[in-house]
């Protein structure tokens, strides 16, 4: 073998090591990426189940607002008070009783809603 013909095969080899190594940087950096979108898709996922648990308190927080609403009426329309006198009355009996203002406002909405139904 001629020094230019093991000069060229040198060469040859040295490129092929390159290759593999470039090749083995590539699965690397394959293999980091496929982590990264693992850890993107958990943190998808636990960013879905935040927003989910955040909607179903805005739903509840509106259904709370709602029956409050009614239970105040009632109390307007049964007392001839205010709007804000009314939500004083729900806050007082909540307090007196230890029970949230919207388990007050439940309760009376429904009796009330009870009283409205003819009998039999």
């Amino acid at each position: 073998m001629s020094e230019k013909d093991f000069e060229l095969l040198k060469a040859e080899v040295q490129r092929l090591f390159a290759a593999a190594s470039a090749a083995t940087e590539v699965g690397d950096a394959q293999d980091e990426l496929v982590a990264l979108e693992e850890s993107l898709m958990t943190m998808l996922t636990e960013s879905d189940r935040a927003h989910g648990r955040h909607l179903e308190a805005l739903r509840g927080a509106l259904g709370a607002r709602d029956v409050i609403g009614q239970a105040k009426g009632l109390l307007m329309a049964a007392t001839g008070c205010t709007a804000d006198e009314a939500f004083a009355l729900l806050v007082a009996q909540s307090q007196a009783t230890n029970r949230k203002v919207v388990e007050i406002a439940t309760e009376l909405a429904t009796r009330a809603s009870g009283l409205g139904r003819p009998s039999g």
